[in-house]
C-alpha cells in the first residue's frame, strides 16, 4: 500500500561509551529484560514515562536480569550509570 513502510523489530540495543559496552534485550520486550555488560553494571535504574523512578538496583554483577511484568506498556529510560537506553514495554 502506498505511504506504508514496514521495520523490522529491534532485538538488542547497544551502547558503547567509556571502553564499556551496555546490552539491553529483548528489545521491544514484555515480561522481563536482561542488561549486560563487559563491565560491572553498578547502579541502574529505570524511569516510567512520567519520570518516576520504578525500578532501582545497585549490583556489582556485570548482567542483571529485570522483571517487567507488571509494568504498562509503553516506553522506558534504563539509566545504567550516566548511559541511557530506552527500552519498549509491549
Amino acid at each position: 500500500s502506498e505511504g506504508l513502510k514496514a521495520f523490522s523489530p529491534i532485538s538488542r540495543v547497544n551502547c558503547t561509551t567509556d571502553n564499556s559496552t551496555i546490552q539491553l534485550y529483548p528489545n521491544p520486550g514484555s515480561d522481563n529484560f536482561v542488561v549486560s555488560s563487559n563491565n560491572e553494571i553498578g547502579l541502574i535504574e529505570v524511569i516510567d514515562m512520567m519520570g518516576q523512578v520504578i525500578y532501582t538496583a545497585e549490583t556489582s554483577l556485570n548482567q542483571i536480569n529485570i522483571d517487567a511484568s507488571e509494568w504498562l506498556p509503553g516506553v522506558y529510560t534504563v539509566k545504567v550509570g550516566q548511559r541511557t537506553i530506552r527500552f519498549i514495554k509491549q
